[in-house]
């Protein structure tokens, strides 16, 4: 069953993330009675119930502690979408640093930040000096 539940965890994530959203505005770990009471438009009461067991397990608080933290280090957003570098490059027949380009650019081309830009400056001078 772990193995399916990994699945579900994978393939749902974002109505989990819109699951835990709900379970926070209603309360979250300091008023349970209330989270449990306001179930999301469109879950069954026992999936909700489910739910709200699972926020409230060592296991999650951890791994939500452990992302957090994560989120905290990384100086930009990577707006690649979902495909890491690698399978972007193999589908799209690009290199790593068109990858990065693509990954940390506005619709318009742009880059989101400076702090993005000068990275790719410094990866395409590294790049170039291994050619």
């Amino acid at each position: 069953m772990d193995g399916l539940n990994a699945v579900y965890m994978k393939r749902y994530r974002s109505r989990k993330a819109k699951a835990k959203e709900e379970f926070l505005a209603n309360g979250g770990e300091t008023d349970v009675a209330r989270a449990r009471a306001n179930i999301p438009k469109g879950m069954s009461e026992e999936n909700w119930n489910k739910t709200v067991d699972y926020f409230l397990t060592k296991e999650h608080k951890d791994r939500s502690c452990a992302n957090t933290s994560n989120r905290q280090k990384q100086l930009y957003t990577n707006r690649g979408g979902l495909s890491t570098y690698s399978s972007f490059c193999f589908k799209k027949d690009k290199t790593r640093l068109e990858a990065f380009k693509n990954g940390h650019t506005l619709k318009d081309g742009r880059f989101a930040s400076e702090l993005e830009e000068q990275k790719y400056e410094e990866l395409q001078a590294e790049f170039e000096s291994q050619s």
